[in-house]
């Protein structure tokens, strides 16, 4: 609130500046992580950091301002929902189609200005033919699938009811839940979400259950219980995986604010991951959507979609795995085919 207006100028916007400069600097600085500080407004280690240069620069050059996007069903629950934007050049259409798949990642917070409250919007889509080389070693037509950000909502002043009822209106009136899927992380605020999602409107409550993706809430246990239980180990493998995917282009982000937080996660003295400074939620719920990837749900629904892509993306997957499967094999295989 002062005349300060903030100006941002990232190295690759200046003229004569491209990949073959920024060798010659690295060269110069004597490392990458100098070249960074100098030129990359990147203040942590790049040791530390969980994503790569690379893979922040290629976000930052393809990062959009997300919009608001008026909706009706949400329009009749008379709560403010100017939080949940949308990916500008995503048609809205897509939503009701039959043959398309979406993934809303969960994080709840109190609603009284600390951690907010992020649903995360991904739609799963096929990689692009011109990414299928960066999946080196392809095992299932899993690997050539991806979790593209379509949407976002978040807010630290929504109490959890607010958000339960926008995340259900979300659910059973905007998108088909025969197509999507929820990850909650279940703590105490996404236990107390769950309950709502049930509960709500008790006499005209459409919400599937089945929607809810399952997980084995500590190790040992035998049966799935809806929602994703983060521990400290298992924090650590989703960023990880998270890296990974994010690496192969099989994590999409494109909105700001995630992609600010990316830059600013970093591993800790005590090994673990956060925000070195602000938020961090936004970004948690891309790392818990990692585990959607090893889930029957992920499996089912590639298995199905599979069916729907284009001739040229189904032929280019078969060659990639079939390539694969004669260099470890020195011939044809018929077991590459049997994907599931």
């Amino acid at each position: 609130m002062n005349e300060y207006t903030a100006i941002k100028v990232d190295w690759w916007d200046v003229p004569g500046r491209d990949e073959a400069w920024k060798a010659r600097e690295i060269a110069n600085l004597g490392s990458e992580e100098a070249f960074n500080q100098q030129y990359g407004c990147q203040f942590l280690s790049s040791s530390s950091l969980l994503l790569s240069s690379e893979d922040l620069i290629r976000m930052k050059r393809n990062e959009i301002d997300f919009e608001f996007r008026e909706i009706d069903p949400l329009d009749d629950l008379c709560i403010d929902y100017s939080a949940l934007r949308w990916d500008p050049e995503f048609d809205m259409d897509l939503i009701e189609s039959e043959n398309e798949f979406f993934v809303i990642v969960v994080d709840i917070g109190e609603g009284i200005g600390k951690d907010y409250t992020v649903f995360n919007i991904f739609k799963i889509d096929c990689l692009p033919i011109s990414d299928m080389n960066k999946i080196t070693s392809p095992s299932s037509i899993l690997d050539f699938f991806s979790l593209n950000q379509i949407g976002i909502f978040r807010s630290n002043l929504h109490n959890i009811d607010d958000s339960s009822k926008i995340l259900y209106a979300l659910c059973v009136d905007v998108f088909n839940q025969e197509n999507l899927r929820l990850i909650i992380e279940y703590n105490t605020y996404g236990s107390h979400l769950l309950k709502n999602l049930v509960t709500l409107y008790p006499n005209t409550n459409d919400f599937d259950e089945e929607v809810v993706v399952r997980y084995y809430h500590r190790i040992g246990a035998k049966v799935k219980n809806p929602g994703l239980r983060i521990q400290k180990d298992s924090k650590k493998l989703f960023c990880e995986k998270t890296k990974k995917l994010i690496s192969q282009g099989r994590i999409v982000l494109k909105e700001k604010s995630g992609i600010r937080e990316a830059e600013l996660f970093s591993r800790n003295p005590n090994g673990t991951y956060s925000a070195q400074t602000g938020n961090d939620d936004i970004f948690m719920t891309v790392v818990n959507s990692s585990s959607f990837f090893d889930t029957l749900d992920f499996s089912e629904i590639v298995e199905e979609y599979y069916d729907l892509i284009d001739p040229l993306h189904q032929k280019s997957i078969d060659e990639c795995i079939e390539s694969k499967y004669k260099g470890d094999n020195g011939g044809d295989d018929d077991s590459m085919f049997d994907y599931f």
